[in-house]
């Protein structure tokens, strides 16, 4: 019947990837995609490997994307197929063995996407519509991928990726993970270093790390990295001052205003102590 040669229509319309992949950049996408554009998006550094053009008439024939002068975007009856579709890719995924995440708890857990919007969410700071889009991204190309485990280090770089290539470079910088990789932290062994040296050389790494990505405007952070200035002690130097300047002229009148001493008229060593006793108590709280 007329119902039947529709969903034969539909079925063969989305036979092939390239056209599915096509529908969920537009899904993504809050505003029309011009050509070149979407092209650029489902084909990457290849725009020119496929008649391009071609799966974009099929897919509006069939009445899954509209086209205006800004560009394409999902029809409401694409964004329909394509919820089902999505649907079924998710019960096919489900027969498979779940990807496992080793924790930092030394735990591990199956991969949750609604994890991973809330980690996008609440530390990368991105909005709901964007954190389940990426969300999504993630564990489709994870289910594609042959891959047992990650451990959360290894979670974090594959969704910052995957920023990256939707240009969410901002939100990267945000979630990017401090420390030192494994090979440093083995060498720091080489070199003998005690206890207390190991643990400041590592804590120095991601304090300096810390500052170039979180705290500096990029543009700042830019300059010190191409040599054009320098910041001394980028371990310390979000923390606390480089120095600072004491006049003890000032330090001594308030001593004197404190402890009612009048240096004039210091009758005996008690006084001279506890004068120089109230000097180093100031000092101190700098």
């Amino acid at each position: 019947d007329k119902n039947n040669d529709v969903l034969e229509k539909q079925l063969k319309i989305l036979s092939q990837k390239i056209r599915i992949d096509i529908l969920k950049k537009l899904d993504v996408s809050r505003n029309f995609l011009s050509y070149s554009r979407l092209q650029k998006e489902v084909l990457g550094a290849n725009p020119n490997s496929i008649n391009f053009s071609f799966h974009l008439k099929a897919l509006k024939n069939g009445n899954l994307i509209s086209t205006s002068e800004s560009g394409y975007t999902l029809s409401t009856l694409g964004k329909q197929i394509l919820k089902n579709v999505v649907s079924m890719e998710q019960i096919l995924n489900d027969q498979n063995e779940p990807i496992m995440i080793r924790t930092s708890k030394y735990s591990k857990e199956p991969f949750n996407t609604n994890k991973i919007e809330d980690y996008l969410i609440k530390e990368g700071q991105l909005e709901k519509f964007l954190a389940i889009q990426i969300s999504k991204e993630v564990k489709e190309r994870l289910s594609k991928a042959n891959i047992g485990y990650l451990t959360t280090p290894l979670m974090r770089e594959y969704i910052n990726a995957i920023l990256l290539e939707n240009g969410l470079e901002e939100i990267r910088h945000k979630l990017t993970r401090l420390g030192t990789p494994p090979f440093e932290a083995f060498s720091f062994f080489d070199r003998s270093f005690n206890p207390e040296q190991f643990i400041s050389k590592l804590g120095s790494d991601v304090s300096e790390q810390f500052l170039l990505l979180n705290l500096l405007p990029k543009n700042l952070a830019d300059l010190y990295l191409s040599g054009e200035i320098a910041l001394l002690n980028l371990n310390y130097w979000s923390l606390r001052p480089l120095g600072f300047y004491l006049d003890s002229k000032l330090i001594v009148e308030y001593i004197t205003k404190q402890s009612s001493i009048n240096l004039n008229k210091l009758d005996n060593n008690i006084d001279s102590i506890n004068l120089v006793m109230n000097f180093f108590d100031i000092l101190e709280k700098f």
